[in-house]
């Protein structure tokens, strides 16, 4: 049997959940036992056994199979989570719950190294996306205080961009003498359906009517006129933004919403769109057993295409939006104390899963959890270090940053996490983006995008790459790209930043300039390596 074949038969238990048949009732079998009930035999002639040697091979069948099933124990892990009976149940479990202050108390939290594992399927959003003909990029005005957060829309031609259009006022208009309290952060592309995802809080607010006033604002564009992109729909989910995932074109998001009172006006989940407020039936609402702190996970799913939700917005109490998503299901960790300041106590040791077919709650098995929920490593380097874990063949690759000392670092390890290389661009006329590595298992290499300057003269930019290769346990720059057709001169008074993506074999780098008009903001580069 294959492992391919153990999830068949699981996924099949999961959606079909067999009833148990009345003659196997616990209390039935009891009474049978307790009453020694004799039960009526019937004889049959002896015959020759023909079957015995079919028998034989079955009971060895069983065994084996038996064996394998064990080796897999996840096929059995059937058990399902109940929801809350109504919502009198729910708010007598928050007060037996800890409250956590939404406002952290401590500094910028520790930084660490995540394992990144990549579903195939499962799209995670970005600050600037593109379909390889144009280039969507948020924006966000540090320095302004309304319509701060807009959209751009760049054709991209022969390593050239052309401005179309632009997305702004995304500050509701009831809202928008408070329009400094929204903040772009994220996008998505699904054919032509545009998602923004933005942040909104009123920390004001929060402390005046001791609730958790943070909300998520989706915003869904059709952007089949590129030039006009028309408003599909807008939803606005309670609890601040954490991660959200693209599985053929639905939108699975997840917000933490943090009950700070016992106020049962505050103490259930909500979603809105179209000026009408729907909250989490308490049957959607489920808990971890062992939960301490009155935090939720709040999970709505969106069909992009419609714009309209799906199976009812769910939350689980007790539960951290830090998810992990397959493309059956998805994996929501037990909130662990001090994660929402970056300082968790523990390492996670529950999870539940939810299966994106049939819409239920289980509990993800030991295996699960080992292999989906517990992502950080340390690797040695300290607090300030902040970088991703790639698995790549026989390796694991760290790309990395130093907050400490202002450098990024590479670095090679065994499958066993034992450190071979490292290479360190320290003092160097290059700034790599380690956030955007493009492997290629056949050459062996990694191709990270990069911008260079020119020694002594740094608001001179060229847009590149550079190349790396592992032969031998050595990690060794195999190649340093640079476009000196295009020299990016980098005004420091207007302030220029530069997001890079990667897109089949082309970089692309965006150059943002916050006090040029909006058809002139963006320079947009793509280049071919």
């Amino acid at each position: 049997m294959k492992n391919n074949d153990f999830d068949f038969i699981k996924n099949r238990f999961d959606s079909v959940e067999p009833s148990m048949p009345d003659s196997l009732n616990k209390e039935i079998l009891r009474q049978k036992i307790s009453s020694n009930e004799e039960h009526k035999t019937i004889k049959f002639e002896q015959k020759k056994n023909y079957f015995k040697p079919i028998i034989s091979a079955a009971a060895c069948f069983i065994l084996i199979a038996g064996i394998a099933f064990a080796a897999n124990s996840d096929v059995f892990n059937t058990e399902k989570i109940s929801g809350f009976g109504n919502y009198d149940e729910v708010n007598s479990k928050i007060t037996e719950l800890e409250k956590e202050s939404s406002v952290s108390e401590g500094g910028c939290g520790i930084f660490n190294t995540t394992l990144v594992k990549d579903e195939e399927n499962v799209e995670k959003p970005d600050v600037v996306k593109t379909d390889g003909e144009y280039i969507y990029c948020a924006y966000f005005d540090v320095e302004g205080y309304t319509n701060r957060n807009k959209v751009y829309i760049y054709k991209i031609q022969d390593n050239e961009s052309e401005f179309v259009s632009v997305i702004d006022k995304l500050a509701s208009d009831t809202d928008g003498e408070y329009s400094d309290f929204y903040k772009i952060n994220t996008l998505f592309v699904y054919n032509n359906r545009l998602v923004i995802i933005l942040d909104k809080s009123n920390p004001m607010s929060a402390d005046k009517y001791k609730r958790d006033f943070n909300t998520t604002i989706i915003k869904i564009y059709d952007i089949s006129d590129k030039s006009n992109p028309s408003l599909i729909t807008e939803i606005e989910q309670s609890g601040e933004y954490n991660q959200a995932r693209m599985i053929s074109g639905i939108l699975y998001l997840t917000s933490d919403y943090n009950v700070e009172t016992n106020d049962k006006n505050y103490t259930i989940p909500w979603i809105k769109q179209n000026e009408e407020t729907t909250y989490a039936s308490s049957k959607n609402i489920v808990c971890f057993e062992n939960a301490k702190t009155a935090q939720y996970a709040v999970i709505s799913t969106i069909d992009v295409e419609t714009g309209e939700l799906s199976k009812g917005l769910k939350a689980v109490l007790g539960g951290s939006a830090k998810i992990y998503c397959t493309k059956d299901y998805m994996y929501i960790n037990e909130y662990i104390e001090g994660e929402r300041y970056g300082e968790p106590e523990r390492d996670v040791t529950s999870a539940m899963k939810l299966n994106f077919k049939n819409g239920k709650f289980t509990y993800a098995s030991e295996t699960e959890v080992k292999q989906y929920s517990n992502n950080t490593i340390d690797i040695g380097r300290g607090d300030m270090y902040d970088s991703f874990l790639y698995p790549f063949g026989e390796y694991y690759i760290s790309l990395g940053h130093d907050a400490n000392d202002f450098k990024d670092e590479i670095i090679l390890f065994d499958k066993n996490m034992k450190e071979l290389d490292s290479i360190i661009f320290e003092n160097e006329c290059i700034s790599v983006n380690t956030n955007l590595p493009r492997f290629d298992k056949n050459t062996n290499t990694i191709t990270l995008p990069a911008n260079y300057y020119d020694e002594g003269i740094e608001d001179y930019h060229y847009q590149g790459a550079v190349v790396l290769e592992i032969t031998n346990n050595k990690i060794e720059i195999n190649d340093r790209i640079k476009d000196s057709t295009h020299i990016i001169n980098i005004d420091c008074e207007n302030y220029y930043y530069c997001p890079q993506i990667v897109y089949d074999d082309c970089i692309y780098s965006i150059y943002i300039n916050n006090n040029a008009p909006d058809n002139k903001k963006l320079k947009v580069f793509s280049y071919k390596f």
